[in-house]
C-alpha cells in the first residue's frame, strides 16, 4: 500500500506544470482550445489580446512589454485525460532553432483521442537566435503526426 501511495505521489509531482524557465514564461494555457499541433507568434498587445479571448482565459490578459519579448501560442497535442506539460523552452542559435519541448503530464492511461493543449509563452527576444529562425514544439508525437512549427523571417 506504502508503494503505491509513493508512486501515485510522484506521478502527481511529474505533472506539475512550472510557470517559467530560463528564458520563459508561461502567460495562459487552456486545455482542449485551438489550432492542434500549430505554433503561432504573437508580437503585439492586441494580438496576445485577441489569443486570450479566442482561448476563453478568464483572467483579465497580462501586458507585456512586446520590445523585450515575443509571445509563441504553442498548441501540442495532449489527451483527454492525459495534458501536455511545458517541460522547457530550448534555444540553440547556431541550428536557429526555438524548440517547446513537451511532455504529457501523466503517463497512465493516455489512450484518449488527442487534444490540443495551448499555451502563451513569453520568450526574451535577447534569447532568440538571429532571423530567420524556426520555432517549433517537439513531443509528445501521437502516432501518425508531426509536430508543427513556425518560421520567421524578421
Amino acid at each position: 500500500m506504502v508503494v503505491l501511495a509513493v508512486a501515485l505521489v510522484r506521478a502527481w509531482d511529474y505533472s506539475r506544470q512550472l510557470p517559467s524557465g530560463d528564458g520563459w514564461q508561461i502567460l495562459g494555457r487552456q486545455r482542449g482550445v485551438g489550432d492542434r499541433n500549430q505554433v503561432y507568434l504573437i508580437g503585439d498587445q492586441a494580438g496576445l489580446d485577441a489569443a486570450w479571448t479566442v482561448l476563453r482565459l478568464t483572467a483579465d490578459p497580462p501586458t507585456v512589454d512586446f520590445g523585450r519579448s515575443v509571445v509563441a501560442w504553442l498548441t501540442p497535442l495532449g489527451t483527454i485525460s492525459c495534458p501536455s506539460r511545458l517541460d522547457e523552452i530550448r534555444f540553440d542559435a547556431g541550428e536557429r532553432r526555438v524548440d517547446g519541448a513537451f511532455s504529457l503530464g501523466l503517463s497512465l492511461g493516455c489512450t484518449s483521442p488527442a487534444v490540443g493543449d495551448s499555451f502563451l509563452v513569453a520568450i526574451d527576444r535577447d534569447r532568440l537566435p538571429p532571423a530567420p529562425y524556426q520555432v517549433r514544439i517537439l513531443g509528445p508525437e501521437p502516432p501518425g503526426m508531426t509536430n508543427g512549427h513556425a518560421d520567421v523571417e524578421r
